[in-house]
């Protein structure tokens, strides 16, 4: 299993993994239509363990090339077992063609189809799934809680044992119940620093109809629904101006000019605040 991040091999599995979503939902067999995606990269399990993955909320229907709007199945938006399938195909064809050395650190079996029946359990079906979440806040506000948080927070860390291991407390997917853990404090670190990202990575991207490109698009669908639906036009949310204030006096601040870097640099060193190592 490849355990760092290698900015390639994250761009690939974003763009592939919202790719095979977009294109199951244009055929006319399970959508005929282009719904609005947002992605999520995450990268860590509950235990801090490597493990990347991709999150995706997608609309509940999608616009044709025509302009009308298709219904899902009451069901599924697209079949899960169809995504497992293309997404697996996809992403190693992509990494054939693109990143061979990548591909060659993965595992064969991974990428081998499990036969039914056949008895041979060295091949395991991708997991994709999928479910309807209704109006999305409750999905959205969990999915915000990856934006900012890091792989292991401090209230994690319950103190350090006799035998100089870290104690964690996590908790095991589909329990409430927390659970402990001891690591030694190297790997304590190593699992941390795996989830580093790269510098400038964008780990939440937009497909469909949820890309800037198609904003005037969506704007409009979003007013036909309301009209349809006898409801208000849809108004953009007030932008309240931010004005710092004095840390001090907590008095407005006023914006007066923006200095270049090498004029600050240059400031500083006439006025004495270069700083040096401390003494």
């Amino acid at each position: 299993m490849i355990r760092s991040h290698p900015r390639e091999l994250l761009e690939l599995l974003m763009r592939v993994s919202a790719g095979v979503l977009l294109d199951l939902a244009a055929n006319p067999r399970w959508l005929g239509g282009m719904p609005g995606a947002t992605a999520l990269l995450h990268t860590w399990t509950r235990q801090g363990i490597y493990h990347p993955h991709v999150h995706i909320i997608a609309t509940g229907g999608g616009l044709d090339e025509h302009g009308r709007w298709h219904q899902p199945h009451p069901k599924f938006l697209v079949p899960v077992q169809a995504l497992s399938r293309v997404f697996r195909a996809r992403l190693h064809d992509a990494m054939r063609e693109q990143y061979p050395e990548l591909l060659a650190r993965v595992d064969p079996k991974a990428w081998s189809l499990p036969v039914a029946g056949s008895g041979h359990h060295s091949a395991r079906a991708w997991v994709v799934h999928s479910k309807p979440v209704g109006s999305g806040e409750k999905t959205l506000t969990y999915l915000s809680r990856y934006v900012y948080r890091v792989a292991l927070s401090e209230h994690a860390i319950l103190g350090r044992a006799p035998d100089g291991r870290y104690i964690i407390r996590y908790r095991k997917s589909g329990s409430s119940r927390p659970r402990m853990m001891r690591l030694q404090p190297h790997e304590l670190i190593r699992r941390f620093l795996q989830h580093v990202l790269p510098s400038g990575f964008r780990k939440i991207r937009y497909f469909g109809l949820h890309h800037s490109s198609k904003r005037p698009v969506l704007r409009l669908l979003q007013a036909a629904m309301a009209m349809r639906l006898g409801q208000p036009l849809p108004e953009a949310p007030e932008v309240e101006s931010y004005v710092p204030a004095c840390p001090d006096c907590q008095a407005p601040m006023v914006f007066e000019e923006r200095i270049a870097p090498s004029t600050h640099l240059a400031f500083a060193a006439t006025a004495g605040l270069n700083r040096g190592p401390p003494g």
